[in-house]
């Protein structure tokens, strides 16, 4: 978690040409699924759910997916809401991977269009980048809101 991206690129350039995941809108999506914080997260979320709650399932009868899914999911949400807007957050606005494995322009993402616009009229870009922020903070709101309780 600790280690910058630029630590991980070459591993991660062996992994996505091998893949042929290069070039493709993929290379932006998969190394931000597979992040160290959403475990460190949800452990630290289900440490919390009392074993005496776990143990009530199994007695009544309950097997390790409803369990999973009826007694866990439900505690460990807010988690879920927080790692969600978290990862979405980070990987929304990077562009090393974008700028590292993506040459056709069509598959840019926005933030690597507006990085590259800032070099020119500074006022052009103030549009554009109050509508990029738009999705993360729209994710935020209809996290929070239907969450019955808050996230921070």
């Amino acid at each position: 978690m600790v280690l910058p991206f630029h630590v991980t690129l070459v591993p991660l350039n062996q992994i996505l040409h091998q893949t042929g995941f290069v070039n493709t809108p993929w290379v932006v999506i998969l190394p931000g699924i597979f992040s160290p914080l959403g475990v460190f997260l949800f452990k630290q979320y289900m440490v919390q759910v009392a074993d005496d709650i776990l143990e009530a399932a199994v007695i009544d009868g309950a097997g390790l997916f409803r369990i999973f899914i009826f007694i866990l999911l439900p505690i460990v949400r807010s988690g879920i809401a927080v790692f969600v807007i978290i990862t979405v957050a980070i990987h929304w606005g990077a562009v090393e991977g974008a700028v590292a494995f993506i040459q056709d322009e069509s598959l840019q993402p926005i933030s690597l269009l507006l990085r590259q616009n800032i070099m020119g009229d500074i006022s052009q870009v103030f549009a554009p980048g109050v509508l990029y922020m738009l999705p993360v903070l729209c994710l935020f709101i209809i996290l929070f809101w239907v969450m019955d309780e808050p996230m921070l």
